[in-house]
């Protein structure tokens, strides 16, 4: 685990942080990544973020959630696809 302003490690929480399984931060990537730049690979969580899952203001993603969502199932203010409709009630509480 990595915690500082700039933050490698398995775990990592930081300003900067590159986390190899989860990332906090305001620029964070990891499997999992939480922050205001989120760079994940399976979910991303913050203001600008990527991932297989993103939630976001700006998501990125096969499953993608947020104000400006891109990606094959997308729910966002344009309207939502079916299957994201479906998918987003099972991920969030």
């Amino acid at each position: 685990m990595a915690i500082g302003q700039f933050a490698i490690g398995v775990v990592a929480v930081a300003q900067v942080a590159f986390g190899l399984l989860l990332g906090v931060g305001r620029m964070a990537t990891g499997v999992v990544a939480v922050g205001q730049g989120a760079i994940g690979v399976l979910f991303g969580l913050g203001r600008w973020t990527t991932g297989f899952v993103a939630i976001g203001q700006t998501a990125h993603g096969w499953f993608a959630l947020g104000q400006e969502g891109h990606g094959k199932y997308v729910s966002d203010m344009r309207g939502a696809a079916p299957e994201a409709d479906a998918f987003f009630p099972s991920v969030l509480p």
